[in-house]
């Protein structure tokens, strides 16, 4: 608003957002005069990504997270919803011999940029993140997806599950439902997907449906 307020008020105005969230439509209605409306498909088929969720505990949660990554060691990526939780979840992780690093809005961007392109480069295989700074990270070798903090909205568990299952591969999507608020937000993201998200439990170390 500050930028279009120095702009002519003559002028072509374009909008682009990977995701339309009522306060962009606002802004478009704001600011666009009869717009015409593009919309790119989706890269990502709904049949390719396999979601999931395990019902834990908050002592629990790093042990199950550990459990899963141990049995899938491809490109993982796990999301958190504090920048603080990416840092210590990462370095649990290192300790316990998975390299991860973690990516965050606290990191400057030539740091960011460099843990990105490690990852992309797969220097190491576990990417611990938060939304913000997930957000345009492409990168189409991504086989799971963690949800280790339930987000707190639809929109953003949309835009998390979609780093895997692209350009035609498939992927996993697997969240982590803690009691208390987790639980409370996740149910509105599975009556979202109507099903398409499956209950999975570990029994005794090893992994069951």
């Amino acid at each position: 608003e500050k930028i279009i307020r120095h702009a002519p008020r003559q002028r072509q105005t374009l909008l682009f957002s990977a995701t339309l969230s009522k306060e962009i439509v606002s802004l478009g209605r704001k600011f666009l005069r009869t717009p015409k409306h593009v919309q790119l498909a989706s890269t990502v088929k709904p049949e390719f990504l396999n979601q999931s969720y395990y019902q834990t505990s908050s002592d629990q949660k790093l042990q199950t997270l550990l459990h899963l990554l141990k049995r899938e060691r491809s490109l993982a990526l796990v999301f958190c919803n504090r920048k603080h939780k990416t840092e210590a979840v990462a370095k649990q992780l290192s300790r316990s011999g998975i390299k991860a690093r973690c990516l965050n809005g606290g990191m400057t961007q030539q740091q960011r940029e460099r843990v990105t392109a490690d990852f992309r480069y797969k220097t190491f295989n576990v990417l611990v993140a938060t939304d913000v700074a997930a957000r345009g990270l492409h990168i189409d070798d991504i086989s799971h997806v963690y949800n280790y903090d339930i987000p707190r909205d639809i929109e953003s568990y949309t835009h998390r599950v979609g780093r895997t299952a692209r350009a035609g591969n498939h992927g996993k999507a697997i969240s982590l439902v803690d009691h208390g608020e987790d639980k409370r937000f996740f149910k509105q993201i599975l009556s979202a997907y109507h099903g398409a998200i499956e209950m999975k439990t570990v029994h005794d170390g090893e992994h069951a449906s």
